[in-house]
């Protein structure tokens, strides 16, 4: 008003800067803020991944141990008595029984050992999903394989918690089914012979 001019870009920087600084004080301690914030969430997510990625060695060390001491066979049974167990806990009431997930697979009743619930489908049909999951494996794009897309494709529930856990190119999928008794024949029980392992512990993350 005092030239009667329009101001320059300079003056008019000269004028108005005052104005702007509660602005970029805030859009500072914004920044600041979001960095650290990031800093200290993927800090807490490496020791997590590191925590579950040394309890899974140990437990696959460990694993191989036994199967070392008593035998593959022997260590194989245990791991099936011990979901028989697991199973039974789930089987002492009718409505327990009727909790049953329809895969439309088949009529025969299973219990999955690894996800903890009741499925209704077919071993034969199950086995040919892991093949064709495996073959996926082989010749899919990407280097990890998420356990959760192996349950969409049998139309089973996804297990919580399982987005990070799955398979890779060199570590395959592959699932073993035992009665629950030699002689009754109640139900199958499910068991991955490997199991879903996270992604960093396969080494699939860049």
């Amino acid at each position: 008003m005092q030239k009667h001019e329009e101001l320059t870009k300079t003056e008019k920087v000269k004028v108005a800067w005052k104005c702007y600084i509660p602005a970029g004080v805030l859009a500072a301690v914004s920044i600041v803020s979001t960095v650290c914030g990031t800093k200290i969430g993927l800090t807490r997510q490496a020791e997590l991944i590191s925590l579950v990625t040394a309890g899974e060695n140990a437990f696959s060390r460990y694993r191989d141990k036994v199967a070392e001491k008593i035998g593959k066979d022997e260590e194989k049974q245990v791991r099936t008595e011990i979901a028989q167990e697991e199973a039974k806990k789930h089987i002492t009431t009718t409505a327990e029984r009727g909790a049953v997930y329809d895969t439309g697979l088949g009529d025969e009743l299973i219990w999955d050992d690894w996800n903890g619930r009741w499925i209704q489908g077919s071993e034969t049909e199950i086995l040919k999903q892991v093949a064709v999951f495996n073959v996926d494996l082989s010749y899919g794009f990407g280097t990890f394989f998420p356990v959760a897309n192996w349950y969409d494709q049998i139309h089973a529930p996804v297990p919580e918690s399982c987005i990070d856990r799955g398979f890779s190119q060199t570590y395959r999928m592959d699932v073993e089914f035992r009665w629950n008794d030699p002689e009754r024949h109640d139900y199958k029980v499910m068991t991955f012979v490997n199991p879903p392992r996270s992604e960093h512990f396969l080494n699939t993350v860049h």
